[in-house]
């Protein structure tokens, strides 16, 4: 027996998620919903040259969601697309850009700096 998890993704965005700024590369500025981590866990001691994350986000991967919006994993260009999001609570936003970091049908994480 199979589940399919993409059937919580509306549900997780709905109780957790907040509206983030998202512009893909050569596109136009749009709004989705994102889970936003503001106070991701360090790099261990061991990978010092690591930088630290300002933010983890995770988002849908349906971009044609109306309620939610997303990112499809193949479309996401992290060298490119950038975030607009307040770092910290009820500060000013930021413009971020991130990488994927996990993916399953529903939904993915992104590391933004």
């Amino acid at each position: 027996m199979s589940v399919d998890f993409t059937l919580a993704t509306p549900a997780f965005l709905r109780a957790f998620g907040e509206e983030v700024g998202y512009t893909p590369s050569g596109g136009e500025a749009r709004t989705i919903t994102a889970v936003v981590d503001r106070d991701p866990p360090a790099p261990l001691a061991q990978a010092a040259d690591q930088v630290r994350p300002r933010c983890i986000i995770e988002v849908g991967t349906d971009p044609d969601d109306a309620d939610y919006g997303g990112i499809a994993p193949a479309d996401f260009d992290g060298g490119a697309d950038t975030f607009s999001l307040a770092v910290r609570v009820g500060g000013t936003a930021q413009t971020l850009r991130g990488r994927i970091i996990a993916q399953d049908a529903g939904m993915m994480a992104l590391e933004l700096r």
